[in-house]
């Protein structure tokens, strides 16, 4: 996808600029506060390492607990789920904070920070286009990200076209992580309030029971280690990370107990806008 396609630029809604490649949507204040949050504290490591991108997702699939091996539907799949093979380079389709991580080639990759393979700079929060005219959106562990979760919400409702879908995942029993902040969490319940009226296509545990210890022990242990040191914590944390990866294992067992998404570390949904909808 290049950012002159007409697909592109028949949907967008805002005023813009291209610079280096991208379509920059955001305003000069919040480009300004985004680039200080991300070269501050942990975060700039995390930029540093997302500038070799497979490398850094290489990593993030064997050690972190935002990655699980839990049996669930992933963003590619929720595009197959959603169209045939040969009708999927007709759709528009967006990734809302896409990352370093590329999905699919004819998705439109929205952040809200230049990486490379980013489309369009914009929030998730603030989306620049039409009303109805998105047939898939993928918004992947982005909204506890947001200050104001909810207008993300209201936005995926906006700009889908009837009949269009969603796939949505978010951590529950997960701790605070900044990138480049961390404000909120919701239960699936929540989950599916906040799409009322939408078609429940699909929903589930991303990452189960024991991607969240593993989580919240290398957050405990770092804790306990560092002996108050915020850089040493952060580095703790890291190297508690990668020795207890190995407890996400376990989730294989914990993934055909019913009630294992009540502890879950993520938590996804995949739904569909109805094809005659009120307005959003």
């Amino acid at each position: 996808m290049k950012i002159n396609d007409s697909r592109i630029q028949n949907i967008l809604n805002k005023k813009n600029y291209i610079q280096n490649g991208r379509i920059h949507c955001l305003g000069g204040r919040t480009e300004s506060i985004v680039h200080e949050e991300m070269n501050d504290g942990i975060n700039r490591v995390k930029l540093l390492l997302k500038r070799h991108a497979r490398t850094y997702e290489f990593l993030r699939a064997f050690f972190s607990p935002g990655i699980s091996v839990t049996p669930h539907l992933t963003p590619l799949g929720s595009i197959y789920k959603a169209f045939k093979k040969n009708e999927v380079a007709e759709k528009i389709m967006i990734n809302i904070g896409a990352g370093v991580k590329p999905i699919h080639d004819e998705i439109i990759n929205v952040d809200v920070f230049p990486y490379e393979g980013i489309h369009i700079v914009a929030e998730g929060s603030n989306l620049p286009f039409l009303d109805a005219s998105i047939n898939l959106v993928i918004c992947e562990s982005v909204i506890e990200h947001v200050l104001e979760p909810e207008l993300v919400f209201k936005e995926i409702a906006r700009v889908l076209a009837p009949g269009g879908y969603a796939y949505v995942s978010l951590p529950f029993m997960y701790p605070f992580h900044a990138s480049p902040n961390d404000f909120t969490r919701f239960t699936r319940n929540a989950l599916r309030q906040r799409f009322s009226g939408f078609e429940v296509i699909d929903e589930g545990m991303r990452a189960g029971p024991m991607t969240a210890l593993q989580g919240l022990l290398m957050h405990l242990f770092a804790i306990i280690f560092s002996l108050g040191n915020y850089k040493l914590y952060l580095l703790m944390s890291q190297l508690f990370m990668i020795v207890l990866s190995p407890l996400k294992l376990l989730d294989l067992i914990f993934c055909v107990f019913p009630y294992s998404h009540e502890i879950a570390a993520d938590i996804y949904i995949f739904i569909r806008k109805p094809e005659k909808t009120s307005s959003y």
